[in-house]
């Protein structure tokens, strides 16, 4: 069985996994896979593989069409947008929906992709392709002007994000990941993680502020723009 997990790089989406003797697509994934192939970046990985058993497959890097917008009107749209950062990821009914935050300011890049924008991939499992591609937030709507938006703009389960918080899931609710960080992450709690960036110092929250917190990242949560 492969496990697939998604990387982010600076300017690149990359799909890292690992072997186990059970090699096999998951079959919920498989069914899944019904959509004709799509898009595939040929640039290359801008990760590297730390474990033999671990493989990296690009699989769309800034600058590349989305399919599906071929037609859009605005040329900015077409392309998969600068600064990609945090993702989210569910399976839908045509396979793999991933969101992507771009922290993007008000001057944009170069003159070009002015505010931040959300893009919304979808990703056949079977083939790794990228089979139809949008913007959930485009960064023109002049409602919806935001600075380096943070990816905990989408946050609920509202946008199908229904499995967990953290990379691997393992938090349940907004309250255990709060939690997490108040006691100082991975290191705070006792985990051995030599690279851990984030201070293991606690952050003493009140009851109240963990309340007021919570209340506030579910606050940001916006199902207007999450689906198409």
């Amino acid at each position: 069985m492969r496990l697939p997990l998604f990387l982010l790089a600076p300017v690149a989406l990359t799909l890292a996994a690992c072997d186990r003797p059970d090699d096999a697509v998951s079959p919920d994934l498989a069914n899944k896979s019904v959509k004709p192939a799509g898009f595939q970046t040929a640039q290359p990985s801008l990760v590297r593989s730390l474990l033999p058993q671990a493989s990296l497959k690009p699989l769309l890097t800034v600058g590349d069409p989305l399919p599906g917008q071929e037609s859009n009107p605005d040329p900015e749209q077409r392309v998969w947008a600068p600064i990609p950062d945090g993702l989210g990821a569910f399976l839908g009914a045509n396979g793999l929906v991933l969101f992507a935050n771009h922290e993007i300011s008000s001057s944009g890049v170069d003159g070009q992709f002015a505010y931040s924008k959300v893009s919304r991939l979808e990703i056949d499992p079977a083939s790794l392709q990228i089979t139809a591609g949008s913007y959930a937030i485009t960064g023109k709507d002049a409602a919806s002007l935001f600075q380096r938006l943070c990816s905990a703009t989408f946050i609920g389960s509202q946008e199908g994000f229904t499995d967990g918080w953290l990379h691997n899931g393992v938090y349940r609710t907004l309250e255990q990941v709060v939690d997490f960080y108040d006691r100082g992450g991975g290191a705070g709690i006792g985990i051995d993680l030599p690279n851990q960036t984030l201070p293991a110092d606690r952050l003493k929250l009140t009851r109240t502020e963990r309340r007021e917190l919570i209340a506030f990242l579910q606050s940001l949560t916006d199902t207007s723009r999450a689906r198409p």
